[in-house]
């Protein structure tokens, strides 16, 4: 069995099936956690945004026909962050947020090919940004781009029509008190060809035992 595949009881991870969602938290776990303190969405239509392919492979004889666009995990650049007269828990921030792209297409003979290009977004924004503390924040930026459409605009170039979101982050990596249901139980494993699991006598327990 497993959380998902066995009936879903008592320590195991699911929908609550009491009517009081307390039933059950026996303590205060400490955890470790990425929290966010504070987050927002740009979102962006796009219309003609040019960008010149490099690092071609594959075939490449033009006129190229645009197929597809992935993009990878962004970065960001030129980062300013200037605090705001009267509300020092706020500050605006700068950055260039760039998103690296892999563009398919097919070449005058039809054969495949594909090559790189970096989309740039320029972000100024306002956020909830906190006091300097031991554990430091950090920023964190995020993009994805969908629906693209390319037209080729000549010598590697293609000119696209896409959407762009770009999400910045306020992060920092916390141990934080919550109420705890306690540890897990995980079941035994059933296999595929067989009626269920089996189980041995263990000798350690599955998770460090709490002192009270």
């Amino acid at each position: 069995m497993s959380f998902y595949t066995g009936g879903r009881q008592g320590n195991m991870p699911g929908p609550l099936s009491s009517r009081s969602s307390f039933y059950g938290i026996g303590e205060k776990a400490c955890i470790s956690v990425t929290k966010v303190l504070d987050a927002c969405k740009k979102s962006i239509k796009e219309q003609n945004l040019e960008v010149t392919l490099h690092n071609l492979q594959g075939a490449g004889d033009s006129p190229l026909t645009f197929v597809d666009m992935k993009c990878g995990f962004a970065e960001h650049s030129n980062l300013i962050l200037e605090r705001l007269n009267g509300k020092p828990d706020f500050a605006r921030v700068r950055a260039d947020v760039n998103i690296p792209v892999i563009i398919s297409y097919k070449d005058a003979n039809g054969a495949e090919g594909r090559g790189e290009s970096k989309i740039t977004v320029p972000v100024d924004i306002v956020l909830f940004v906190p006091q300097p503390s031991v554990v430091p924040y950090r920023i964190e930026f995020l993009g994805a781009i969908n629906e693209a459409v390319g037209q080729y605009a000549g010598t590697r170039r293609f000119s696209l029509n896409c959407f762009i979101t770009i999400i910045v982050k306020i992060a920092v990596d916390a141990d934080i008190l919550v109420p705890s249901y306690g540890f897990c139980t995980i079941p035994n494993a059933r296999e595929f060809r067989g009626q269920g699991g089996y189980s041995i006598k263990e000798e350690l327990p599955l998770f460090p035992m709490a002192i009270d």
